[in-house]
């Protein structure tokens, strides 16, 4: 019997506080607008190509994710050479400061080489809870090819209001 009580102690308290929760304001998730990072002239940027040298091409400047739950990050690529012999990878690293950077990225999506004839387009989600900042980076999978890219992204966060 008094296990029974317990728990309905237990879930009086647990309802109380959700209701308390609930009258103190509303939690509303943000969706921030679009920022272009980095672009090449194809997508109307001024960056360079990417290089056939299988190095990561940083970004210069780090994204401040503090509050951020996610970011959202859609990639638009296309193969600049003929053959599209070579895997287009994608990298983000993370920094405690933004100015201390991991040299293993974090999370690394390879796309594999196919058919780079029309502008290719991918969108990923990441966790970004556990970081500070992030910085977003390409490179090319071998030698034979070099890539125009586009880097845009959006942070995730709630907003709280009374």
């Amino acid at each position: 019997m008094k296990l029974n009580k317990t728990i309905i102690v237990t879930l009086f308290l647990l309802a109380t506080v959700l209701l308390y929760m609930g009258a103190a304001g509303n939690i509303t998730k943000n969706t921030d607008t679009a920022v272009t990072l980095e672009a090449t002239s194809l997508y109307s940027g001024d960056t360079s190509v990417l290089a056939e040298d299988q190095t990561y091409d940083w970004n210069d400047v780090g994204i401040d994710v503090t509050g951020a739950f996610g970011i959202h990050v859609v990639l638009d690529y296309n193969s600049v050479d003929s053959n599209e012999a070579d895997d287009f990878i994608f990298g983000m690293q993370t920094s405690i400061d933004g100015t201390n950077w991991d040299t293993i990225p974090a999370y690394e999506i390879t796309i594999p080489a196919s058919d780079y004839t029309t502008t290719q387009k991918q969108s990923f989600g990441f966790d970004v809870t556990n970081f500070s900042w992030v910085n977003f980076g390409v490179k090319s999978g071998g030698t034979d090819d070099t890539f125009d890219y586009k880097i845009a992204y959006r942070l995730m966060t709630y907003n709280y209001s009374e």
